[in-house]
């Protein structure tokens, strides 16, 4: 089976939301390299700082579009 990472929830007015992505989203690509799965998405993820920007591959239906997000704090952090 093919493991996926798809976007369960986006904070509203975060850098994610401002950039387009939805809840219900699939994640592709991190940076050009194709991910298996949630934990491989956040290994991507958690290797970079708040500030950096990451290009994610994206699909949403029969869609497929790239978009780039400048990553932020956690609000938890």
């Amino acid at each position: 089976p093919v493991r996926e990472t798809v976007v369960s929830f986006v904070a509203p007015e975060s850098p994610a939301e401002q950039s387009g992505l939805r809840a219900g989203d699939r994640i592709l690509k991190i940076d050009g390299r194709s991910v298996a799965g949630f934990q491989e998405s956040l290994r991507c993820i958690w290797a970079k700082r708040p500030g950096d920007r990451i290009t994610l591959t994206l699909d949403r239906g029969a869609t497929q579009w790239t978009i780039d997000v400048v990553l932020d704090r956690h609000p938890n952090d």
